[in-house]
């Protein structure tokens, strides 16, 4: 994550994102940044047997995180390796982060271990100020 914030969070519980109110993350367990809990946590971002249909701030979510370069954790509904794969597909279009158009697609299994793709996401050079 970047040190400032290049677009501005949200009052999450205004916008109706579900994770505000499910399974609230403490200091021994975070089921947003927890490969084993993913998931159901991506079951509460993209709909499930409980929720019908995907998170209502999961966009902005999703806009969040690839213009502030969250690499980690579930962020609108996708996982980090897919994220990363959509930073890396924007950044060649050569369109500001700010302005591309982020979407959303189903969450795939990742080619390597967690671990190195954030190693791999820390190392990048980012293009923005």
């Amino acid at each position: 994550m970047v040190l400032r914030l290049r677009i501005p969070s949200i009052n999450w519980g205004s916008a109706g994102a579900r994770c505000v109110h499910h399974a609230r993350p403490h200091i021994d367990d975070d089921p947003w940044f927890d490969p084993a809990q993913y998931p159901e946590v991506l079951g509460v971002c993209n709909g499930n047997d409980v929720y019908d249909g995907p998170c209502p701030a999961r966009d902005y979510c999703l806009r969040f995180a690839c213009v502030n370069n969250e690499s980690a954790g579930t962020w609108g509904g996708m996982l980090p390796h897919d994220r990363h794969k959509l930073r890396q597909e924007a950044k060649a279009t050569g369109i500001p982060l700010k302005e591309v158009n982020w979407e959303w697609h189903p969450p795939t299994e990742p080619d390597a271990p967690e671990e190195e793709i954030l190693a791999q996401a820390a190392d990048e050079d980012d293009d923005l100020p």
